[in-house]
Parts: C-alpha cells; structure tokens; sequence
C-alpha cells in the first residue's frame, strides 16, 4: 500500500505499467488496449489478454501539486494455462 504523510494537497496521478519478465530481467513494457484502463489505483485485466509467462505489474503515485513526489510499488503474476 503506498501512503503519503503531508500537509499539502493530496491529490494524485495514478498510472500502472505492466512489463513482460524473462528468466534475468523485466524490461518489455506491455502496450495494453483501450479497454484496460491504467490510470485508477484498481487494475482489471480480462482473461485473455496476456499471454502466458511472468509479468511485473507497477503502480505509480505522484503527487500533483509536487510532481518530484512519487512513490511506485510492484507485484509478480505469473500466467498459465488452466
């Protein structure tokens, strides 16, 4: 969870990258269609989109009125068939 402890104003940009991940790094970023909205703090992405593998899904936060305030957090899914 990212907080942010201030005094200012609190409103925020959100945006979130997704990058395809091999065995030594996460460097492919992942253009998604119109339909996967990216910019609200909750990320739903329908069945199919991804292929299978490994991807890191990273959520930025920046502050509006500081825009040198940012915090990012990342998490690891991995895709298989069922």
């Amino acid at each position: 969870m990212i907080q942010f402890n201030c005094d200012g104003s609190l409103s925020t940009t959100t945006k979130w990258t997704i990058k395809n991940c091999t065995s030594t790094r996460c460097s492919f970023e992942i253009v998604l269609n119109e339909k996967v909205m990216t910019i609200y703090s909750e990320l739903y992405i329908p069945s199919r989109t991804l292929d299978y593998g490994v991807y890191q899904l990273t959520l930025s936060v920046t502050m509006i009125d500081s825009p040198n305030l940012k915090a990012s957090s990342s998490v690891y899914v991995r895709i298989t068939a069922t």
